[in-house]
């Protein structure tokens, strides 16, 4: 096996008549999973870039090879097979420098849909064992091209859109013109990690990047060149690996135009949904990583680290099986022309379909589908994958502490037994706010607005005025924010936290980028680019005067790349400080101000004993679900109910699973702690992973 891995592809479906309608799939376990666990996620990172954030940061380098191929090219309006054999240079990205560089491509083949060119230099550096495993072969590349016109094109476009029309007639020099506007597929061996090492366990199989399809005005995609010969194909040792990889990233182009601002997990979910409906099977070593590790947030991209980013393209991917599985195609379709994103996407998507459950029902449905795949005969149907066959490694994903990430779920294992009195369970009320002390050579210790994709981090202080005819607000600060991306906003509400208006002075801007995220337009204006040191803000709150008001700085991120942040010291009022902001002591985040407690989503699934092996056998009724709303406030019937299942004879195990269901935009993770209290002493199940942690 090669040291580069990405996924493997297996299974296959019929389509009939536009409908899916899928062989039977492989039972997807953990144990065969590749241990592949350093891919990069380089989706989301470049679609964080745009051409003019790249040239701004001087990431974008048109010198050398690009002069005297132009030249050449240029007036190549509608390429046709004739023209094979022509050499252009294509923008390309360094994933390891952050670079966007012109390569050179020759072309290779040309189709109805799309056109392949393939770089003139494949190689790795001098030396590398791997340089025998990088020709591209024409009967490789028309057989890539027949595989995009005949499954990949036709059906993603019938399935999600056709792409935007982008003829190069506004491309860089002129020199990408094409009236017949079709999809450019760049060969090449992609600069990655991989590339400089050999032994590194990861790599990037290919890529979209809006930078280089706006640079040329086309639809550019870009497929890695290491060994074809055991990657494409259905007999190949990783079948259908770059097909499938060609499918995934085509859905993000298609994406873009529909949606450029939609989050990572129905972006992502939806590629790799988008390689199992054309025919190429699921992602294995996706879903198995997530099997492997189901702490992982459904929501939250990279929580767990890049170590398992795997597992967060396994989750997300999973999500959209079970919503086909359930709600059909046309809910797969309605959910990717939806213009709302995230979790507000999905909940209008099913209201629109009139599905009464919310976000949160939808989500604990699926996950105890992931832990049982039927076996439950109560209710199989919502408890069931109908594509795929799924069993997780608890093993390795019941973890010793008790945190749960946002929207991610926590498993213990809890043991029966007759002389159980009660569960006692406790969690936090109100999650704090995301700022934080920091250091500042200059200032000594400042707040610090912290850092993360898709963050909303609200640093709020109720503020008197009553009394007060002018009232001017005035604070120092210093912020290096990604330009025209990410924003920090000043707000007041005067209704509790409820509504916030945006402030605004002569150095706020609200010149967020078209495709930038819906949240922070509707926030505008703020700070944003960089302030070049400390300097004074200052703002009339003249309209708040004789009110009590909570006073609120807002640091706003999008789906990608973070600048250091935003830094504030000195809080004013007329003139005088009232908080030297060298910590958030004297602040409140949104929850506390608005009364929000944490919302811990709990449910306890009962198996009987024998279950493995009856459920081999093909019975189903061998487990008991109880899903509480509020374990903390439970109902009395909820209470007979839980401590009936804890003292049952019938049951082997109990698996206790606890969720963060998180207002949408927060990306906290939040301890709990519980302890299994025995009737007979009063003493505390204390077994390692099955009770309260000290």
């Amino acid at each position: 096996m090669g040291k580069r891995e990405f996924v493997g592809l297996v299974s296959s479906l019929v389509l009939v008549g536009g409908l899916l309608a899928p062989v039977a799939a492989p039972a997807v376990s953990a144990e065969d999973r590749s241990g592949n666990l350093g891919v990069l996620d380089v989706g989301a990172k470049l679609r964080a870039d745009t051409l003019e954030s790249v040239a701004a940061e001087g990431r974008l380098d048109l010198s050398g090879v690009g002069a005297s191929a132009a030249r050449s090219a240029l007036g190549a309006a509608g390429l046709t097979e004739a023209d094979v054999g022509t050499v252009k240079p294509w923008l390309t990205n360094n994933d390891v420098t952050g670079q966007y560089s012109l390569t050179n491509f020759t072309l290779r083949a040309v189709g109805q849909n799309g056109e392949v060119w393939v770089a003139n230099d494949l190689s790795f550096p001098d030396g590398d064992p791997r340089n025998g495993s990088v020709q591209i072969t024409d009967e490789q590349v028309r057989y890539l091209l027949n595989e995009f016109e005949t499954r990949i094109y036709p059906q993603e476009i019938e399935y999600f859109a056709p792409p935007a029309e982008r003829n190069g007639e506004e491309g860089y020099g002129g020199l990408y013109k094409d009236d017949s506007g079709r999809v450019v597929i760049l060969i090449d061996n992609i600069k990655d990690q991989s590339y400089y090492t050999a032994a590194y366990p990861s790599y990037i199989a290919g890529y979209f990047s809006p930078t280089i399809s706006d640079f040329a005005d086309r639809n550019v995609m870009t497929i890695d060149a290491y060994d074809w010969a055991n990657r494409t194909g259905p007999t190949a040792a990783k079948p259908y690996l770059y097909e499938g990889v060609f499918a995934h990233e085509f859905q993000h182009l298609l994406h873009r135009d529909a949606d450029s601002g939609e989050e990572n997990f129905i972006n992502e979910g939806l590629s790799d949904f988008a390689q199992y409906m054309v025919g190429y099977g699921h992602s294995v070593d996706h879903v198995n990583n997530f099997l492997a590790n189901l702490r992982n947030s459904l929501t939250l991209w990279g929580d767990q680290s890049d170590l398992q980013i795997l597992a967060d393209y396994g989750n997300a991917y999973l999500f959209q099986l079970y919503l086909y599985d359930h709600f059909g195609e046309s809910f797969i379709r309605s959910l990717f022309h939806n213009p709302a994103t995230g979790i507000t996407g999905v909940e209008d998507t099913l209201a629109q379909a009139g599905i009464s459950k919310s976000f949160a029902q939808l989500y604990a449905d699926y996950m105890t589908a992931v832990v049982l795949d039927g076996g439950y005969k109560g209710d199989s149907s919502t408890y069931k994958f109908d594509s795929i066959d799924v069993t997780p490694d608890f093993a390795s994903s019941i973890l010793a502490d008790n945190v749960t990430p946002a929207w991610g779920t926590d498993f213990k294992v809890i043991t029966p037994n007759s002389k159980i009195d009660h569960l006692y369970f406790q969690g936090l009320d109100f999650l704090k706010t995301n700022w934080t002390p920091a250091e500042d050579p200059e200032r000594g210790t400042v707040l610090w607005g912290n850092q993360g994709d898709l963050a909303d981090n609200f640093l709020i202080k109720e503020l008197d005025l009553t009394g007060q005819t002018a009232p001017e607000l005035s604070f120092d600060t210093r912020y290096d924010i990604e330009e025209q991306w990410d924003f920090g906003v000043v707000q007041v509400s005067a209704d509790g936290g409820q509504t916030w208006t945006s402030l605004a002075n002569e150095n706020t801007r609200g010149d967020l980028v078209e495709e930038g995220y819906p949240k922070i337009a509707a926030n505008l204006p703020g700070f944003t680019g960089s302030s070049g040191g400390w300097k004074t803000e200052t703002f009339d709150l003249s309209a708040y005067a004789g009110k009590k008001i909570l006073l609120g700085f807002r640091y706003l991120t999008d789906w990608g790349y973070n600048e250091a942040g935003w830094y504030l010291s000195d809080l004013r009022l007329n003139g005088t400080v009232i908080d030297p902001m060298t910590d958030a002591s004297g602040f409140v985040s949104l929850e506390q101000a608005t009364g929000q407690y944490v919302n811990y989503q709990v449910q306890f699934i009962g198996f009987m004993k024998n279950y493995d092996k009856q459920k081999g056998k093909g019975n189903d009724n061998q487990v008991k679900v109880i899903r509480l709303r509020d374990l903390i406030n439970m109902s009395e019937s909820d209470r007979v109910e839980l401590a009936d299942l804890l003292r049952s004879s019938k049951y082997e195990r109990i698996l206790m699973m606890t969720t963060f269901a998180a207002p949408e935009g927060t990306n906290n993770s939040v301890p709990y702690q519980y302890e299994v209290v025995m009737k007979d002493t009063g003493k505390k199940d204390k077994i390692p992973g099955k009770g309260k942690n000290d």
